[in-house]
């Protein structure tokens, strides 16, 4: 919710003399629900990706490579900005250039550009470098939104390989995120002279293509985001042969990985054709672009899928239906203990109904077609809210309910009454860099990492519960053939390596750097140190950033 603060607290207090009015207690809880909504606006839901797979393409204009999960997707809030992080290690087989591209879809749609590119001179066939580029997206859209790389040549063919992509959304400007829901650093306390707890859950990720007609087996195609934990499928089933006590025995995949039945419920009889409402869920679902099946007997069948991320487990199955020819308009199904963690999900299926819309969120609508299919709706609704309802013509209609668990933990923040606002924050660098220079100019020869003569380019920081930090690296270097990398040790180990580094061909001196968004580090002390091959190097620096969200 958007929110205002307050312009008349009460300051009239005095000792022996006050009086505790309603107006002045609903003025502090107003200030309390203001900050509480500004909270809101520290939860980031950074999203990060990496392929290591060396592909190519001779593409002339922007196109996606062989494996396509080089994506991620966020949720944008009203500000309607994010910082974007992406980089690869590229190389041609010849003198040409190659280029890195972001196409942005969703709430916001956009074309990769070379505008916003990354564009590297490749000066002789073979030869390997390493670049990044990172960008302020701003005037974005609110809402879901995914952000994929892509990839062109000029001339040639243009190889990539541990390609990588990140996105942090910014904070709202109004004290909102566009999904209602935020994430507090798991250590951090606030008082601010009320209670409550900041929720994580499940976030829509995509729809399928969906399916209908009649027949025995029925596929459609659904890119679920490389983040999906939980895959649903709807379907609704009718023919004259169909069972009213027994459920029609129905079956299914998503890209070859079964489906499990969650719920059936028998919907109703028109003339002799009796109708089924079924429910099928997939946890951790493979990602990409899937073929969904489905098997069953022969009947009129509509069928679709939607899937979210941060889905740990699937709960309670609610069913309702009113199989009354003329039930009112505008049917709806209420889950029962839904709590703010939880999404819920339901479809809806209209014996001759015509569904125009879901509230509070449509996701897929297939309406009757005589000889083809009954009306089929998904929607969902983001917890504590409990229904589900559809804008409809009357007519007799059923439907099924899906509560959906978020995967992250609650983060409770403990409040009190104090004389004035206050927030302790035990990870004390949380968002603080902390940065290491050598100027001195030194060599080495060695074609595997090493340290130089002087070891103090490294910085110890603190990775907190996020496990985020960005670092950065750049150096002024000299000699073709350089390469300047990173390695972790301490709560994380890891060797310096060409992932995460910069390089150079040339001949001549070169000021270069280049940044990465570490991702699922382990919390606790862990040290940074820069490490190089073949070259000389002077002016190294490193800065390592601890991150939140």
């Amino acid at each position: 919710m958007a929110f205002t603060l307050p312009s008349d607290l009460p300051t009239d207090y005095a000792d022996g003399s006050s009086t505790m009015t309603a107006a002045k207690l609903n003025n502090i809880s107003a200030m309390g629900n203001a900050i509480k909504a500004a909270l809101g606006t520290i939860g980031y839901g950074t999203q990060s990706t990496s392929v290591s797979a060396s592909e190519t393409t001779t593409s002339a204009s922007y196109a996606d490579l062989t494996t396509t999960t080089d994506q991620v997707t966020v949720t944008i809030g009203s500000s309607g900005s994010a910082l974007l992080f992406f980089g690869a290690q590229l190389t041609n087989s010849g003198a040409n250039y190659c280029y890195i591209g972001v196409g942005i879809s969703g709430a916001t749609t956009t074309a990769a550009s070379d505008t916003t590119c990354i564009q590297a001179a490749v000066h002789s066939g073979g030869v390997l470098k390493n670049y990044s580029n990172t960008l302020l997206l701003t005037g974005l859209t609110a809402g879901v939104t995914t952000f994929k790389l892509k990839y062109k040549t000029n001339s040639g063919t243009a190889t990539f390989a541990n390609r990588r992509i990140s996105v942090i959304p910014m904070p709202a400007t109004d004290g909102t995120r566009a999904d209602g829901q935020f994430s507090l650093d798991a250590l951090s306390s606030v008082a601010v002279g009320m209670s409550g707890t900041g929720y994580n859950r499940p976030q829509f990720d995509a729809v399928g293509a969906g399916a209908h007609g009649g027949g025995a087996t029925w596929s459609w195609s659904h890119v679920i985001g490389a983040n999906a934990k939980a895959v649903l499928v709807f379907l609704n089933p009718q023919n004259n042969t169909l069972s009213s006590s027994t459920p029609p025995a129905f079956s299914g995949d998503v890209g070859g990985t079964a489906l499990t039945q969650l719920g059936a419920w028998y919907s109703y009889n028109a003339s002799g054709y009796i109708s089924w409402m079924l429910c099928f869920g997939l946890l951790n679902p493979p990602t990409g672009t899937k073929t969904i099946t489905m098997n069953g007997p022969a009947s009129y069948t509509a069928l679709n899928s939607v899937s979210y991320n941060d889905v740990a487990y699937i709960g309670a199955v609610t069913s309702f239906h009113d199989g009354n020819a003329a039930a009112s308009a505008n049917p709806s199904i209420t889950a029962s203990n839904v709590t703010p963690d939880q999404v819920v999900v339901a479809g809806f299926t209209g014996y001759t109904q015509s569904f125009s819309s879901v509230t509070p969120n449509s996701r897929a609508i297939d309406n009757y077609v005589n000889g083809r299919n009954l009306s089929l709706a998904i929607g969902d609704a983001d917890g504590p809210a409990s229904t589900i309802g559809m804008t409809a013509t009357s007519g007799a209609w059923s439907a099924i309910g899906v509560q959906l668990y978020q995967s992250m933990p609650k983060a409770a923040f403990s409040l009190n009454v104090t004389p004035a606002i206050q927030m302790s924050c035990p990870t004390a660098n949380l968002g603080v860099p902390s940065t290491a220079t050598v100027a001195t100019s030194e060599t080495t020869a060695s074609g595997t990492y090493a340290d130089l003569t002087t070891v103090t380019d490294t910085v110890t920081v603190t990775v907190p519960a996020s496990g985020m930090v960005l670092v950065s690296i750049s150096a002024d270097s000299s000699a073709g053939g350089y390469f300047v990398s990173y390695a972790l040790s301490g709560a994380n180990t890891r060797a310096a390596d060409d992932a995460h580094s910069f390089n150079s061909v040339n001949s001549g001196n070169n000021i270069m750097g280049i940044a990465f968004l570490e991702t699922g580090l382990s919390a606790g002390s862990t040290t940074f140190k820069m490490k190089y091959k073949s070259g000389t190097f002077a002016n190294r620096r490193i800065t390592v950033t601890p991150l939140g969200g």
